[in-house]
């Protein structure tokens, strides 16, 4: 009450809305139009994104958003376009102007062989990896390959839970040589599972 405002007087308030709370990312044209694709291949609708939030500590918020907003322009310089997730925040953990880390989640999560990097093999007929069979012995195993994660390669067709993959020692291996099983070692020195 009695206060003079004019153009001048610039923002009077801030309206903040703590829970539910919005949080923006960003998202490429390329990784946003697969996504899509995606979820209308499996008949899914966009408000099915599943979308987890990471705290600058490092520790996931444990509460789960959802999409409800994809931006209708994409930005020139960066070629992204804003998403917004919708949060429920009860314990006011995230609050106005945070930065947080986001995973977004198109689809149920499925598990996936993955083998390292280092133990695939090209040649004209395509990709492979050695095995050990039954009878200790190195065997080519033709595979098809699915997404890289890190220094994984997921793989789709061509491997089965057990199989044992080698994964040192592949330029001195021939098929049919007779070799001696070991558990993988990591880069720490202990076991692999």
């Amino acid at each position: 009450m009695g206060n003079l405002v004019g153009p001048a007087s610039g923002t009077l308030a801030t309206l903040i809305s703590h829970d539910p709370i919005h949080v923006q990312f960003p998202l490429t044209q390329r990784e946003l139009l697969q996504a899509k694709r995606k979820i209308q291949k499996k008949g899914g609708s966009v408000k099915d994104v599943v979308v987890g939030a990471r705290l600058p500590d490092g520790s996931a918020y444990e509460q789960k958003g959802r999409l409800d907003f994809v931006d209708v322009t994409t930005d020139p310089g960066t070629d992204t376009v804003t998403l917004r997730a919708e949060f429920p925040n009860p314990d006011r953990i995230l609050v106005d102007g945070q930065y947080v880390g986001v995973t977004v989640q198109a689809s149920e999560a499925k598990s996936e062989i993955v083998v390292p990097q280092s133990s695939l093999q090209v040649d004209q007929q395509g990709v492979f990896v050695m095995i050990v069979d039954a009878d200790n012995k190195a065997q080519v195993r033709r595979i098809q390959m699915g997404q890289n994660q890190g220094t994984e390669v997921a793989v789709t067709s061509g491997l089965s839970e057990g199989d044992l993959v080698i994964t040192l020692g592949i330029q001195k291996i021939r098929p049919g040589q007779v070799v001696s099983v070991a558990p993988a070692q990591k880069p720490g020195g202990s076991a692999a599972p």
